[in-house]
């Protein structure tokens, strides 16, 4: 996948600490947080649905969110899949807002049902723009429906465009693929340790 340099730190960061806080927010007028594992796995979640909807890499992803725990797991699952965050600033009147989206030829813009309505007029006829309202029940929906199997395809669908990709994968995993053909050429890099057959 290509991974960038802030998502692969980060990924070190959920590694080494994944109870510590991460994200600290206001829900509901009682203060929650968002562990490092947690982050990274709703980050990883989304960056699926990216991939799912057909996002590759150096593809723009507008964030139009307030001060939410979204808008760092929008920020991460961007670099996740190798795309360009384009953040607006939401308190920008909503002509200037559809303007910068239009402006940045975003494919997605991820924002609130209530920022949604205020800039739908501006970019209802914007072609291939995809609205993600992260606080609709069909937007959770969506999310949740990726079962881990279809998560582990799009992973291996990477592996067989045009571009070198990288997996993490077990040999299970890629062994019941359907992604794997009699004429596939798979590349593997082991550690160097030797194991035992």
């Amino acid at each position: 996948m290509p991974y960038s340099q802030i998502f692969q730190d980060f990924a070190k960061v959920a590694k080494t600490h994944p109870s510590r806080v991460a994200a600290f927010f206001k829900s509901d007028k009682q203060y929650q947080t968002l562990s490092y594992s947690q982050l990274y796995n709703q980050t990883v979640r989304l960056g699926n649905l990216f991939y799912a909807k057909g996002i590759k890499e150096q593809d723009r992803i507008a964030i139009l969110l307030g001060s939410q725990p979204e808008w760092p797991i929008a920020f991460m699952a961007i670099q996740y899949i190798g795309g360009v965050a384009v953040p607006i600033d939401i308190k920008l009147d909503p002509q200037n807002i559809s303007q910068l989206i239009m402006f940045a030829q975003a494919r997605i813009v991820l924002c609130s049902e209530k920022l949604h309505s205020s800039i739908f007029k501006y970019i209802k006829d914007v072609r291939g723009l995809e609205a993600l309202l992260v606080d609709s029940p069909d937007f959770i929906n969506e999310l949740e429906s990726l079962t881990p199997e279809e998560r582990q395809k799009i992973k291996l669908a990477l592996l067989f465009d045009d571009t070198a990709k990288g997996i993490e994968s077990g040999r299970d995993d890629l062994f019941t693929s359907d992604f794997i053909k009699n004429f596939d050429i798979i590349y593997s890099f082991l550690p160097n340790q030797a194991e035992a057959i």
